[in-house]
């Protein structure tokens, strides 16, 4: 439940944001829920992928949300 919870949120927090920011988010989502696809066959390689990769997506959305809209 929290794989999908964090894939529902990557993509609806990144839904209105530049290109590049969706994509990342769309990155986030398929790599969480992966994990969490995996984790009940004791598939361990995206265990550590996936929350790092919510941590640099969530601070990726905080610096582009404090830098606005420059340029």
């Amino acid at each position: 439940a929290l794989g999908a919870s964090i894939a529902v949120f990557a993509v609806a927090a990144t839904i209105d944001q530049v290109g590049w920011l969706r994509v990342a988010g769309l990155v986030v989502a398929a790599v969480s829920l992966i994990r969490a696809g995996t984790s009940p066959f004791g598939i361990t390689a995206v265990e550590m992928l996936a929350p790092i990769a919510f941590l640099g997506l969530i601070l990726l959305i905080s610096i582009r949300l404090l830098i606005g809209n420059r340029g």
